[in-house]
């Protein structure tokens, strides 16, 4: 831009005008140097000649000169302000300087000026878009496209403005348009391409990406963008190849580089990748995408140490990249760094690992209390992912203080409603479109399903999930038990091997059929299909080629009916699967899972994955194959099962023990017959012999703390156990014993710990079976031990053991004719049993048949005679019928039946009724409140003993003990919850338990005494209560229970249900107040739908823990009628007449009365007399008493 002018510079209008034309025709023929020459020329001659300076300006901008252009342009619009081109080519010139915003102003102008150009809008639509505005720039496109239909440019670049907004459809049209009328444009077919792709139709992306490559097929973007179009659409073999051809035309392509990198990580070939992003940093050492590609690329190889490397410093270049947070936190879970792992897991949705991503608008719960808000827990990823994370639910149900909302995927829904029931579960409330559809939301606070860990499970003691969590449907677990049972003999083993959807990155974590030879060549076994999705031509083939029968059913719908997998799977003996939701399910479900596959972030650092107690895991060595994986698990398998029986050998004569045999195993050979035999000191002596030759010998540690347990040293067998799992932690037969061993240390939790952990080792593991059904007592769980028991039925038949477990599980959810029938069938098989035949005698003294009762528990102490439990039942036997001495002797045996209670374990010799002389006696309760009351009417008697006495109690017993017996010290029970004593050393100089001291002192009916009361109501809170109560008006005052607070099978008929007290509460001049404690507040609305109050209730009294408010208002009242309940005792024990449903029981003493309280009258049933029965003859007994009403209007 700096020719001279010409010299014969025009002078004359004529002149200019044709010195112009001139000009223009080199314009437009590309002969720029002439026409810059003519444009100055007419400028010599006039300075302010508007065409000239505004198409030199236009001539400096085709040569690269912006600057120079603005300001000639400018001087043009001032010359000449109302042309369009002027300022349409003047916003081309700043665009040119990247002054986008003044750009557009120019060519709004243009616009304005000329409101038919499609060029001043297409321009317009540019200067938006370069300002990231692509809502306008879609309007100016759309308005360019509209004036000229056939402006191919203006439809592509519509298309880019739509595809910015993720309009995807009409970007399509926008670019499919732009192609028809300019065939010839690669990069509308490149675009559409990449359009179709994100729109999910990839063989139309493939096409458009093929259309540009042959449009220019040495373009290295055109080879580019055809592997990003394979890529998309999973075609990665044919992506790699494709950016390889870009590469070999522009090796030095960051971008082909790293997405060839990608494609080599998603084909499982991490150390191709690492070499492409390696090459890229060395092009770009700062690309931060080449940077966290490489880390996962080492990630992917086992370098986490270099892989967290790249990811900080990847972060260190964009801190705000969630995808390498992700990749932090995945590393961090994965080594058991647990706090920062769950912090980074955070960010897996800004990563876009986890979805959907929901906006909800309520604040997100971050572990405080709920304070009865609601909480909404809403699922994320898959199914899979779902029930891991509902693991954590029982927990936040528990411990929320307030109702809580789970969603979850559709066909979780019921499975989770009846596993939660607590919890209001339901569908995800979104649509197709993610978008919500409860709007406002129906709760204060909300959650993802997968951030809950990080509240919950912050240490890997936190993992406390000993349970199942879910809770198949009873009656299709019948149905199922029915299908699989007629399978036949043989362990049951349900099979999955790969994900419906397996992605080739997650290729190599699944298997097919062919590799399952080992397995399927194992006799004994029946395999039952698990895969969902169409796999039965690769059934069909498996079964041909090795002659197996993988059993299925054509109405089973495993992929959408999870109700029926859980039906299922729950009576499958193992389920082995890689990583599937199949095996999630089962795991959730108590099964037993053998899970193969590669090392995972859910295992937190540990071997097993603390998620599932039932879960073992089998992961390939370096250099393994799954082939090797399930080679190995065929092997474990066929080594458990049972081998031939052998003749027993007899017992070998003692070993010395000074001179062990130098071969520790033919030392422990010796040891194990003589613990056999029952010489259980020898076999110690010999055991510790082993120990001495070989101190990690795992099985000698093992026996020996199994002799530790049968002898009761149950503390020393724990350790002992324990110390061999350290040593071989897959051993299954001692984490069976460790589970009984902490059965016995009264450690419920841990010992089903220890069960699961022996079943998930050995599926067909029958005992442990039958150990952990016994471990779960809990009524709601009564279905789950009945199947463990069942199955342990099934392989192991002639067990006597878990015929007994069985009939126990049925006695307890009160089907007592089944749990006879079980109890008998172990009888048959073990007629010795002296735990059955107690079992037997207890069903018959429930059915009132004390001489059958007798029989039974005769035989079992003829068996076995020092049998606690049944040497406890013959006392209570005794004492119903009013043997006094043979009863006491019997009921001294309930802390040695481990199924009655503890003892607790106090340093001090038991006080045997002795004078105290001076010394200190703690007298300490047992059982239930109502017992420490009935044992309290003994306390009296202890007040000469010639020493102090202290009197422990429940806490809420302390202030009414410390009144009724002021000369001793009463204080609450002084044992920790975990029974630990909180006085150590103790601070008396001996002890006893409450209800030893009826044996001391109430050895003969006339040592009751005739007292009618031992404790008394605070006189001032009485006189309280006696004014509330007599302001109910003129009439009886009757306080009414109906039940007790926990309601067992075994007591289910001693109680009753409050509309059997209709007939009561109708008679006339009768006021009825309620004394029945705990959660009743539905019972009560029922029988008063219309609001009005039938039993009279103060909101201000707790029945249940504020014992000195009931006292003082049971001292009020002319009468209390009630079953076998506390609040009877205590009546009682205030001297207010009682009348007290029920039948004989042993604290009759063999009379007519409870001696323990005079002022209590007993009522029995007649026979066939139900419930209901008794209470209407008491509403007629009570009618009889009752003062005559006044009528109306006297």
């Amino acid at each position: 831009m700096t020719q001279p002018t010409d010299q014969a510079s025009p002078t004359t209008p004529d002149d200019l005008a044709a010195r112009l034309g001139r000009a223009v025709d080199h314009h437009r023929a590309g002969r720029l140097a002439d026409a810059e020459r003519d444009y100055r020329a007419v400028l010599a001659a006039d300075p302010r000649h508007p065409d000239a300076l505004h198409l030199l300006g236009v001539l400096a901008l085709q040569a690269g000169h912006p600057g120079p252009a603005v300001e000639l342009i400018g001087e043009a619009i001032r010359q000449a302000g109302g042309i369009a081109d002027y300022h349409d080519n003047m916003g081309s010139a700043l665009a040119a300087l990247d002054r986008h915003a003044e750009a557009a102003q120019a060519h709004r102008m243009a616009a304005a000026l000329n409101p038919l150009s499609a060029w001043a809008r297409h321009n317009l639509g540019n200067a938006f878009q370069a300002q990231d505005l692509p809502g306008l720039a879609a309007l100016a496109f759309t308005a360019a496209v509209e004036l000229e239909p056939g402006y191919a440019k203006a439809w592509y670049n519509l298309g880019n403005a739509l595809r910015a907004q993720k309009r995807l459809d009409d970007a399509v049209r926008a670019f499919a348009r732009a192609t028809v009328l300019s065939p010839a444009m690669a990069e509308a077919h490149t675009n559409l391409s990449d359009a179709l792709s994100a729109a999910g139709r990839p063989e139309e992306a493939l096409l458009q990406a093929r259309a540009a490559l042959k449009l220019r097929p040495d373009d290295p973007k055109a080879h580019h963008n055809l592997g990003a179009a394979l890529q998309r659409k999973g075609a990665y073999e044919s992506a790699e190849i494709a950016y390889r051809e870009a590469l070999k035309r522009a090796p030095d392509s960051l971008t082909t580089l790293i997405d060839l990198g990608s494609v080599l990580l998603t084909l499982g070939r991490p150390a191709p990748a690492e070499q492409c992003f390696r090459n890229a940093l060395s092009r770009a050492p700062h690309a931060v995408e080449a940077i966290h590609n490489l880390g996962k690329a080492l990630q992917a190889q086992g370098h986490y140490t270099k892989a967290e490397a790249c990811y900080e410093e990847a972060l260190a270049h964009d801190p705000g990249l969630a995808a390498a947070s992700d990749s932090l936190a995945i590393i961090a879970l994965l080594h058991g760094r647990l706090e920062p792992g769950w912090e980074g897991h955070e960010r897996r949705f800004a990563a876009g690992r986890a979805r959907p991503d929901r906006r909800i608008d309520a604040p997100r719960w971050r572990g405080e209390g709920l304070r009865r808000r609601r909480l909404l827990v809403w699922r994320e990823q898959g199914v899979g992912d779902e029930i891991l994370f509902a693991s954590c639910y029982g927990d936040v149900i528990a411990w929320g203080g307030g109702p809580v909302t789970i969603e979850t995927d559709p066909r979780l829904v019921s499975l989770f409603a009846r596993s939660f029931p607590r919890a209001t579960v339901r569908a995800e409330t979104i649509d197709a479109d993610s978008r919500e559809t409860v709007v406002p939301p129906d709760a204060d606070l909300q959650i993802p399903a997968g951030s809950l860990p990080g509240l919950l499970r912050g240490t890997l003691a936190a993992f406390d999930q000993f349970d199942a969590w879910l809770k198949p449907d009873p009656v299709r677990t019948a149905l199922w038990r029915e299908r699989l049972d007629a399978l036949g003999p043989g362990l049951r083993v349900g099979v999955a091997w790969r994900s419906h959807r397996a992605t080739p990155e997650h290729k190599s974590a699944y298997t097919t059929l062919d590799q399952w030879a080992p397995l399927f060549a194992l006799t004994g076994v029946v395999f039952v299909n698990l895969q969902h999705g169409d796999c039965a031509e690769e059934i069909a083939a498996a079964e041909a080629r090795f002659g197996v029968t993988i059993h299925r059913w054509d109405d089973l719908d495993l992929k959408d009916d999870f109700e029926a997998a859980a039906a299922l799977s729950v009576h499958l003996d193992l389920v082995i699967t890689p990583a599937t939701a199949a095996g999630e399910l089962a795991g959730a479900l108590g099964v037993p899972v053998w899970r193969f596959g590669h090392r995972s972030w859910s295992q937190l650092g540990t071997g097993v994955r603390p998620w599932f107690p039932t879960m073992r895991l089998f992961e390939p060595r370096p250099g393994e194959t799954f082939d090797h994986v399930l080679t190995g698990m065929a092997n474990r398998l066929a080594a458990l099962r049972p081998a031939p029986a052998r003749p027993a050998a007899p017992p070998p004569p003692a070993p010395a023990p000074a001179t062990p045999p130098a071969d520790p195993d033919a030392v422990l050979n010796d040891a194990i017959a003589l613990h056999r035999s029952g010489r259980l000191d020898a076999a110690m002596m010999a055991y510790r012999a082993v120990l001495d030759l070989e101190p990690r010998h795992s099985d000698a540690l093992h026996l020996l703390g199994l002799i530790q347990h049968q002898l009761g040293h149950h503390a020393e067998a724990e350790e002992q156990i324990a110390a061999a799992l350290r040593i071989d932690p897959e051993f299954p037969t001692a984490w069976n014993h460790l589970g009984l061993v902490r059965q016995s240390l009264d450690r419920p939790d841990q010992a089903h710990a220890c069960f699961s952990r022996a079943i998930a080792l050995r599926p067909d593991f029958p005992e442990a079976m039958t150990h952990m059904g016994l471990s779960l007592k809990q009524p709601d769980r009564l279905d789950e031990a009945k199947r463990w028991h069942r199955r342990s039925i099934r392989l192991a038949p002639a067990n006597p053991a878990a015929h007994t477990n069985l009939g126990y599980a049925c006695e307890v959810e009160g089907r007592f004719e089944a749990a006879a029938g079980h109890y008998r069938r172990a009888l048959t098989l073990r007629p010795d049993s002296a735990d059955t035949l107690n079992n037997l005698g207890t069903l018959a003294k429930m059915a009132d048949r004390p001489a059958l009762c007798r029989h039974f528990l005769d035989r079992a102490l003829r068996v076995s005679p020092g049998l606690p439990l049944a040497a406890w039942n013959v006392g209570l036997l005794a004492l119903a019928d009013g043997d006094l001495a043979t009863g006491w002797a019997g009921y001294e045996r309930r802390f040695s039946a481990r199924q009655l209670q503890r003892a607790r374990r106090i340093a001090l010799p038991v006080w045997t009724g002795e004078p105290l002389r001076g010394r200190r006696l703690l007298v300490w309760p047992e059982q239930g409140l109502g017992d420490e009351i009935l044992f309290a009417s003994v306390f009296g008697d202890l007040k000469d003993s010639g020493g102090t006495v202290v009197l422990e109690c429940d806490p809420r017993l302390v202030t009414l003990y410390a009144r009724a017996f002021p000369w001793a010290t009463v204080r609450a029970e002084s044992v920790t919850p975990d029974g630990q004593e909180r006085f150590d050393p103790p601070d008396c100089d001996l002890q006893i338990a409450a209800g030893s001291l009826p044996a001391l002192r109430r050895d003969r009916l006339e040592r009751f005494p005739p007292r009618p009361a031992f404790l008394t109501a605070d006189p001032e809170r009485a006189a309280v209560w006696r004014a509330r109560v007599e302001a109910l008006g003129p009439g009886l005052k009757v306080g009414i229970s109906w039940r007790s607070q926990i309601v067992t099978a075994h007591r289910e008929g001693a109680y009753t249900r409050i509309t059997d007290w209709l007939p009561l509460l109708e008679v006339p001049g009768v006021h009825v107040v309620n004394l029945q404690y705990g959660d009743c507040a539905a019972e009560l609305a029922s029988i008063e739908p219309d609001g009005v109050r039938r039993i009279h209730r103060w909101n201000d009294l707790d029945l249940k823990d504020d014992l000195e408010g009931v006292a003082a208002l049971m001292a009020a009242l002319d009468l209390v009628i009630l079953p076998a309940t506390a609040a009877g005792e205590l009546a009682g024990a205030l001297g207010v007449p009682v009348w007290r449903l029920g039948g004989r029981d042993w604290t009759w003493m063999g009379s007519r009365v409870r001696p323990w309280f005079p002022t209590q009258r007993l009522i029995a049933p007649y026979p066939a007399e139900t419930s209901a029965g008794v209470v209407c003859r008491i509403a007629g007994m009570l009618a009889r008493m009752a003062p005559n009403p006044i009528p109306d209007g006297v």
